[in-house]
């Protein structure tokens, strides 16, 4: 269980990060549904930080594959985040989790070209951050869990976190149907998932950029779910797949 901080990226050395333009075929760049304009990465998840992790069963073998987040946005230069846009996948109770299938959100497992992909009217990135891991003390590690193991519940700690057990809720706890999880993607089924892999703060964007500040709700928390297994769906998907999901909650 870890903290998920940043650090300045080296350019000569390929790592997981937040933000940049998706090193992507462009062919298969997403494309909002809303819109009808190029998504915006939020992060790009490679081999470094699984291995970093110890995610075992989520681990990426292949350095050159990347699993990206994209994001349906509109981000003006000056006022930034449009203010509807992240209430097409922001989730805070039950009965909206019908938002996880409209498209507006991609997690995609891809090959990694090494080179972001020149697509015309891509929302303004947020700017390039490594991602980067920073383990629990262990009373984190006790805090992580629900009051009296109630998974229900959610974690107390509201932070950037990767591999840890339990999401912090900051609305409703979201049981999530298996059924809408799957409904996007083949990827889920039987005992492949879905799993609480990774949640991530606005608070840590705003930092980086301003005018991303709302991109995952007024002081949200943005939950990334993935397989049970990660590992042997790079040999078995050679095209971009879809193999997750990410929503978030607000305050």
């Amino acid at each position: 269980m870890y903290h998920l901080l940043t650090s300045d990226l080296k350019q000569d050395k390929p790592a997981s990060r937040i933000g940049g333009v998706a090193n992507i075929e462009m062919a298969a760049y997403p494309v909002c549904p809303v819109t009808q304009k190029p998504m915006l990465l939020l992060m790009s998840l490679k081999k470094d930080l699984f291995d970093a992790g110890y995610a075992v069963n989520n681990l990426l073998e292949d350095s050159n594959y990347a699993i990206s987040i994209f994001l349906s946005v509109k981000i003006h230069p000056e006022f930034g985040v449009g203010s509807s846009m992240p209430g097409l996948y922001t989730v805070n109770d039950p009965k909206q989790a019908e938002k996880i299938k409209n498209g507006t959100v991609k997690v995609i497992l891809h090959y990694d070209t090494g080179q972001a992909a020149e697509i015309a009217d891509l929302p303004i990135p947020i700017p390039e951050r490594k991602i980067v891991l920073s383990k629990f003390s262990e009373q984190e590690g006790k805090q992580d869990f629900p009051a009296g193991q109630e998974w229900f519940e959610g974690s107390k700690l509201a932070i950037s976190k990767f591999g840890a057990q339990f999401p912090a809720w900051l609305q409703e706890p979201i049981n999530i149907d298996p059924e809408i999880m799957k409904n996007f993607a083949p990827v889920f089924r039987g005992f492949f998932g879905p799993e609480f892999i990774l949640q991530l703060e606005d608070k840590l964007i705003s930092e980086i950029s301003p005018i991303h500040s709302g991109l995952l709700g007024t002081d949200g928390m943005g939950y990334l779910y993935l397989p049970t297994s990660v590992r042997n769906f790079i040999k078995k998907y050679q095209q971009p797949v879809e193999i997750g999901n990410f929503f978030i909650q607000d305050t």
